[in-house]
């Protein structure tokens, strides 16, 4: 864990890490989560190299065909993914 003191990273125990879960979002609650994260970086909060992230998709809606689809889209589309989110080359191997 890090914290920021006198302008500098320094490293925290591990009562400054956090996990943020949430309900279920769609794109209409997108204000609200950017709004959250505008609070938490307000109070202090930062993301490190040791971040993750992880979506989970609802199946539910989806045929075999079209999970597929979607799969295919984002395995095209991982570079992007990987620049966009500044994932560093050495966790790629867990990304």
């Amino acid at each position: 864990a890090q914290k920021k003191s006198g302008g500098r990273t320094v490293q925290a125990a591990d009562e400054y890490k956090c996990e943020i879960v949430s309900p279920i979002l769609t794109y209409g609650d997108m204000a609200d989560l950017q709004e959250i994260v505008r609070r938490l970086r307000h109070s202090g909060a930062f993301v490190n190299s040791q971040c993750g992230i992880h979506i989970h998709v609802d199946a539910g809606r989806y045929t075999p065909q079209t999970l597929r689809n979607l799969v295919n889209i984002i395995a095209s589309k991982e570079d992007i993914l990987y620049k966009a989110l500044r994932i560093d080359p050495a966790r790629l191997r867990w990304c």
